[in-house]
């Protein structure tokens, strides 16, 4: 039996290059598909051609650049990227920077250089796709009693009576989703509340300017998500899945019931709500007092802390699964101010940012040290 051939999209709005590289990369033993002109064009059907690597040239036809159709694609499908260019300004190289691409080529380039992008492209995103399926810790649930042992096992319910806790799982449904779905928004009619028993969350909010902001995660055995089961808080902002995740969700008049009905959970959710108006403070100073750097150095070290993973070279490094712009907006900058500080923590050995969506820390305690001698 053959082994399945690797799938190439070719996204070119000049045809005579497209089908030039089409024919180099059939020749090469590639299964290739286009060349497609415009964004739109591979928006509609990228689904249907699910390939294992696009080539996409910045300048197409339509009213998508290729630029801002990798970000469409992005937001559904994580399918690696080179990007193809007669542009070398600095502004269209960090617009294209921020979609985390595996290659920028300028054109014109020779046959080698192509085939070489293409294979060290192919390799970092089989290497990702193994590190992503260790990404986050998984719990099995298929059934009450499971449930109930995980959330006795959640450290801001332990407090909370086996008969409560019984009650609650007894009415939890548990939901697995892919990245990028939407657990909560504004709109939902029927508020309810979750708790991840695996994955990450992020909670977004949009700013008076319309700009969306990740404002804080939530992992395994957060109660932060419970909030949204309340009245006051439903509405107020978005909860959306980062990476593959599992939760339990219960419905808002559960929850009201149960809280009426059970001091130490009410206790228990007064807690955490105490917590995060106590993080939201220290960040509000944060932001007010300190640089931009000692921030980001900060923030890396608290993820590190909620959800890092330990590297297998020690118990001194580790990483996490997090884009710069979503580190942006948790420390209240830009993104291109965030790629900036951690390319020079990169350069001087503190950080590895070799594969796009992940932070890695050689030696954790030089990273401590580092932030301590800033402040």
């Amino acid at each position: 039996m053959s082994e399945e051939k690797v799938s190439i999209l070719i996204v070119e709005d000049d045809p005579i290059i497209g089908l030039d590289l089409k024919g180099s990369l059939e020749s090469s033993g590639y299964a290739v598909t286009g060349p497609i002109t415009s964004g739109e064009e591979v928006l509609e059907k990228i689904s249907d051609i699910n390939p294992s690597l696009i080539l996409m040239d910045i300048n197409l036809k339509g009213k998508l650049d290729g630029v801002e159709t990798v970000k469409a694609i992005h937001a559904k499908q994580n399918i690696p990227c080179i990007f193809l260019t007669a542009n070398s300004d600095e502004k269209t190289l960090q617009r294209a920077m921020l979609t985390g691409p595996f290659g920028y080529l300028i054109k014109p380039f020779d046959p080698f250089e192509l085939h070489s992008s293409i294979k060290v492209a192919l390799l970092r995103a089989k290497s990702e796709s193994e590190e992503e399926d260790d990404a986050e810790a998984h719990i099995e649930v298929d059934s009450n009693d499971q449930l109930l042992y995980f959330l006795r096992n959640v450290p801001a319910l332990r407090a909370v009576s086996t008969e409560a806790l019984q009650e609650l799982s007894n009415k939890g449904t548990v939901r697995v989703l892919e990245a990028n779905e939407t657990l909560v928004s504004p709109e939902n009619e029927n508020p309810s509340g979750f708790i991840p028993l695996s994955g990450r969350i992020s909670i977004t909010k949009t700013s008076r300017a319309g700009k969306e902001l990740v404002v804080a995660l939530v992992g395994m055995n957060d109660i932060f998500g419970l909030f949204y089961g309340l009245e006051p808080f439903h509405g107020t902002s978005w909860a959306q899945t980062q990476v593959p995740s599992k939760v339990v969700s219960f419905p808002g008049n559960i929850l009201k019931k149960l809280l009426g009905e059970n001091l130490p959970l009410l206790s228990a959710i007064n807690n955490a709500v105490a917590q995060r108006l106590v993080h939201s403070h220290e960040l509000s100073t944060s932001l007010a007092h300190s640089g931009v750097e000692d921030r980001i150095t900060a923030m890396i070290l608290a993820l590190l802390q909620d959800f890092g993973k330990e590297s297998a070279k020690g118990s001194d490094s580790g990483r996490i699964f997090i884009t710069r712009r979503e580190l942006a907006d948790l420390v209240g900058t830009t993104p291109e101010t965030a790629i900036r500080i951690t390319k020079n923590l990169e350069r001087e050995g503190i950080l590895d940012l070799t594969k796009p969506g992940i932070i890695k820390v050689p030696e954790i305690s030089k990273l401590t040290e580092w932030a301590e001698s800033k402040e």
